[in-house]
């Protein structure tokens, strides 16, 4: 009988290359294989980079196909990146209608939220700041708070890393 708890172990961590590889698809990059409800980009910021990934997202069953991906210096390459949409199979570009930018690089919080503001001012509000976070700290999948940009409020989404993490491999783990 144990009397102790047990260490923690990373479930995420288990996932292995085949299963990731038996899910992609045989589209060509920069297209999807689908016609689209919504195309949509996320952002993950690195230290000196910012890594992103584009998707559609299919009518009518909202499956998920990744269109491309990649990495950029600045936040105007990030811009270029949304402009360019997604490609339908019949040729037509679906614009990316939402984009979240993840706020989490230690001292690039400030700098990622200044960014989804001015593009909101712009008249460019496709940007928002997210934050991944585990455990108890999130209620649910997605939770979404107020944070002070200047003189200004904008709405941040906090998602349950570990939540989500497992949804795509539910047989897997």
């Amino acid at each position: 009988k144990e009397r102790l708890g047990k260490p923690y172990e990373d479930k995420a961590g288990r996932v292995a290359e085949h299963h990731v590889l038996a899910r992609r698809g045989g589209y060509m990059r920069g297209h999807v294989p689908v016609e689209c409800a919504a195309a949509l980009m996320a952002v993950d910021v690195q230290e000196s980079t910012l890594k992103w990934v584009k998707c559609g997202i299919a009518k009518p069953n909202l499956d998920l196909y990744v269109s491309d991906y990649g990495e950029v210096l600045s936040y105007d390459d990030i811009l270029l990146q949304a402009q360019d949409g997604v490609m339908q199979p019949d040729g037509q570009i679906i614009p990316v209608r939402s984009a979240l930018i993840d706020e989490g690089y230690g001292n690039r919080t400030t700098e990622v939220r200044q960014f989804c503001m001015a593009q909101i001012m712009a008249g460019n509000g496709i940007f928002w700041p997210c934050k991944g976070r585990g455990g108890l700290q999130v209620k649910g999948n997605v939770t979404t708070s107020l944070k002070e940009v200047g003189s200004q409020q904008i709405m941040t989404y906090h998602f349950d890393d570990d939540g989500i993490k497992r949804s795509p491999y539910p047989h897997s783990l």
